[in-house]
């Protein structure tokens, strides 16, 4: 896996941040440092996915060409319900608050550009984004929307006091 993502950050077939590592003095190399390299989630989906690609690693939900929406068949809806529910249900800040169909609509309509929720006219297809989230919405019963919990407290810094190590009685200044 890694000599493949490597070859193909170098060849170019997939879009990467790339860092070299350097070595000597005049910094010259052409080696790829593949532990400081970062590629974009999207991008290396879009790679595994346009090569055919199968499997379940790196949290991929994803993992053929249907699924992912690069199909030419894809109609429309189905496309924007898929790449709607995979995005807000693996977010939970986007559902904080909100009921999956609120968390789907605002998604949609934040994306309605590039999933072509648009009319002719510019203006947004809400029958269409209605529609969306009547499919992608997991749960449908509906039901109030849970208040939403308080965010975790964050750690207390370390005291300097309980520093396990012998430290100097001496200050140097």
């Amino acid at each position: 896996m890694k000599s493949s993502l490597t070859n193909a950050v170098l060849s170019g077939l997939l879009e990467a941040s790339k860092r070299y590592v350097y070595y000597g003095e005049d910094g010259e190399s052409s080696e790829l440092d593949i532990h400081t390299t970062q590629i974009a989630r999207r991008d290396l989906d879009e790679f595994f996915d346009s090569g055919g690609v199968p499997g379940q690693f790196f949290g991929r939900r994803f993992n053929n060409p249907i699924a992912a929406g690069s199909s030419g068949q894809m109609p429309t809806k189905l496309n924007a319900a898929l790449k709607a529910w995979a995005a807000v249900s693996s977010d939970p800040l986007l559902v904080r608050g909100k009921s999956p169909k609120q968390a789907l609509k605002a998604w949609l309509v934040e994306h309605a550009d590039e999933l072509g929720l648009r009319k002719r006219d510019g203006e947004l297809n809400e029958g269409g984004i209605e529609e969306i989230c009547k499919v992608a919405n997991w749960r449908p019963e509906g039901g109030a929307t849970p208040t939403p919990s308080a965010l975790p407290a964050p750690a207390p810094p370390d005291d300097f006091r309980e520093y396990p190590h012998d430290l100097d009685d001496e200050i140097p200044f």
